[in-house]
């Protein structure tokens, strides 16, 4: 492989890197997913993936929230990255070093096999932080070296359950194979971070970039613990309010239709990053029409992936889940449009981190949560699924688009998402293209 090219891709070229690679990981996956199912079991099976959401969840955790603020920060000072990323490291590795050693003691409450497979996969809370190094990647929207490292880990780690399969190993060693993925991954990160363009590479500590952003990422961390809590606290309720069980099967169905949306959507956003930030040193007007067009552009996807399945929702369930799902179809639908006000939020996301206002995606996302749980409560005892994902369609537009106007200053911003939503700046730049009669 060869490093970074110094020249800046565009942001396209970045959105088809993060997305053919992320692709490619899910081919992979499904297939060595399906081999190590059969071969463990489902008991055995089982045990590793309770392990493994532990271990996810903590990392959710460790990551103090920091990702918007890293990547902004390296755009706006790429001169300084040495001591960015060795300020995001340092603290990730801290907070990781401490959740494990909570890991560890919850972990001596639980049967010997779970135990050990608690400690192998918390390992990931310390090995997965070079990780942080894809930031760098991502500030520069050169994503080709780190899309291709990532994807041999993963082919790497993937071969390694695959030859355990052949052997004959035991469950904890496919917990192993699964986190040396994050070290071979940091590894080819790291190699392409010190080839690239001339930098100081040295990484260092800045204690006051750290407590700054310590002072900034907790509303980042609660805002971002609360949109996952969206679609779960919609499954509890559902368990504990519908009558029939089969209906959190529906929902859970359909919620992995929201899952890739929102991938693709992000994946969009996280290219646009630069742009954003940019426009901050820009005049009002030129600022205006970046965020305009990121705007446009993200609605512009959101609404293509979100009407494609909503249209072909029937076909969707039967291709994904078989014939036991019928009946996910109006869930699914309404999952999909749950999708149109997310990219829009995500570029306003962007800009409140920039301007330092991280306490108003706090409160815009209490305000989502809230309106969910009330929708949840009220609806999916008598729509079961569909009150599930009609509760998170409301929650979401209440975080991503209502949360704009709870403030003066931000209801500008507001306008420009419900134009980018309506497609205006999509009909201007057509009229603009027709000949003249």
């Amino acid at each position: 492989m060869t490093p970074a090219h110094p020249m800046t891709p565009q942001p396209w070229q970045g959105f088809v890197w993060i997305v053919g690679g992320r692709t490619v990981r899910a081919a992979i996956g499904l297939f060595v997913g399906v081999w190590v199912a059969r071969y463990l079991g489902p008991a055995d099976f089982g045990l590793l993936n309770s392990a493994l959401a532990v271990a996810l969840m903590l990392s959710a955790l460790s990551g103090l929230g920091l990702d918007s603020l890293v990547r902004q920060e390296l755009v706006r000072e790429p001169q300084k990255s040495g001591d960015i990323l060795g300020t995001c490291v340092t603290l990730r590795l801290a907070s990781g070093a401490l959740l494990y050693v909570g890991l560890i003691c919850a972990a001596l409450r639980q049967s010997p096999e779970l135990r050990a497979l608690w400690l192998v996969c918390g390992l990931m809370l310390v090995t997965h932080v070079p990780m942080c190094l894809d930031f760098w990647y991502q500030s520069r929207l050169d994503l080709r070296y780190s899309t291709i490292g990532q994807n041999i880990a993963f082919a790497i780690s993937a071969a390694l359950r695959a030859g355990l399969i052949l052997i004959g190993g035991p469950v904890l060693w496919f917990a192993g194979a699964i986190v040396f993925e994050g070290p071979v991954s940091g590894a080819f990160l790291y190699s392409g971070y010190v080839r690239g363009p001339p930098k100081d590479s040295r990484w260092g500590w800045d204690w006051a970039r750290a407590q700054r952003w310590l002072r900034t990422c907790w509303p980042l961390l609660a805002s971002n613990l609360l949109a996952v809590a969206f679609t779960q606290l919609n499954q509890v309720i559902l368990v504990v309010y519908s009558d029939a069980p089969v209906e959190a099967g529906r929902y859970a169905a359909a919620s992995r239709v929201f899952e890739l949306g929102s991938f693709v959507i992000t994946a969009f956003v996280t290219t646009q990053v630069p742009s954003i930030t940019r426009a901050r040193d820009l005049h009002h007007e030129q600022g205006a029409h970046v965020l305009r067009r990121s705007l446009a552009q993200a609605a512009a996807i959101a609404w293509t992936i979100g009407l494609g399945a909503a249209v072909t929702a029937p076909w969707l369930t039967a291709l994904l889940f078989g014939s036991e799902y019928r009946g996910t179809e109006a869930s699914m639908r309404l999952v999909a449009l749950a999708l149109v006000p997310l990219g829009s939020g995500l570029i306003r996301h962007e800009w409140w981190v920039g301007a330092e206002r991280t306490h108003r995606l706090l409160i815009a996302y209490v305000a989502g949560a809230a309106a969910n749980l009330l929708v949840a409560v009220w609806l999916i005892p008598r729509w079961g699924a569909a009150g599930a994902a009609t509760a998170m369609l409301t929650g979401l537009c209440t975080t991503h688009l209502g949360g704009s106007f709870f403030w003066s200053d931000a209801r500008e911003f507001g306008r420009w998402q419900l134009n980018a939503l309506l497609l205006r700046p999509l009909w201007t730049s057509l009229k603009r293209n027709q000949p003249e009669p």
